[in-house]
């Protein structure tokens, strides 16, 4: 940012400033170059869009972005579902109903669509793993790992509105989570 000052400053003939670099604008620039690699979040759009699949998104992304790299809703998309104001997350699976789909029931079902044993099962926060906390809605490996290292680090969650307390869950998607959690 620096740079683009003094450029200006020799532009006017100003040879002093142009001359002088403060240390710490230039890592500041530094710090601005490499939160620029680190600002970056992957997400899995799948479901009723024009090109699911992995896209790179900046990190603060909201779920209409990620709809956006998708090429939009497919056809058959059913618009209304899916709050496209929310924040996407690192590792998310975000996924777009088709109209008519019951979104609910298609929780704790197996790839080829059938039911899991033990579905209706709530998952425990207290003791799934990163792979069973990836089943839940919104959850994909990177905040899972999140859930499980903060467990560890600061012990069993008492509540369920604990879970908010993990970086990068916020109100929005604690409110996915809440009917398919417990901490018993």
């Amino acid at each position: 940012m620096e740079a683009v000052s003094s450029n200006q400053s020799t532009e006017t003939g100003d040879e002093d400033d142009s001359e002088t670099v403060d240390s710490d604008d230039s890592e500041t620039a530094n710090l601005d170059i490499s939160s620029e690699k680190v600002g970056k979040i992957k997400v899995y759009v799948c479901g009723a869009v024009r090109s699911p699949g992995v896209y790179e998104l900046d990190a603060d992304a909201r779920i209409n972005d990620a709809l956006e790299v998708a090429g939009g809703f497919a056809e058959n998309a059913d618009i209304d579902i899916v709050n496209l104001a929310d924040v996407a997350a690192d590792g998310q699976k975000i996924y777009f109903p088709v109209e008519g789909e019951d979104i609910q029931s298609d929780i704790g079902k197996n790839q080829n669509g059938q039911a899991d044993a033990g579905s209706d099962r709530l998952i425990n926060i207290n003791e799934a793993g990163v792979e069973e906390l990836t089943e839940l809605p919104g959850i994909g490996e990177t905040r899972a790992g999140q859930i499980v290292e903060y467990r560890q680090t600061y012990g069993r969650f008492s509540d369920k509105e604990d879970l908010k307390n993990v970086s990068g869950i916020g109100d929005s998607i604690y409110r996915k989570l809440e009917t398919y959690i417990t901490v018993d």
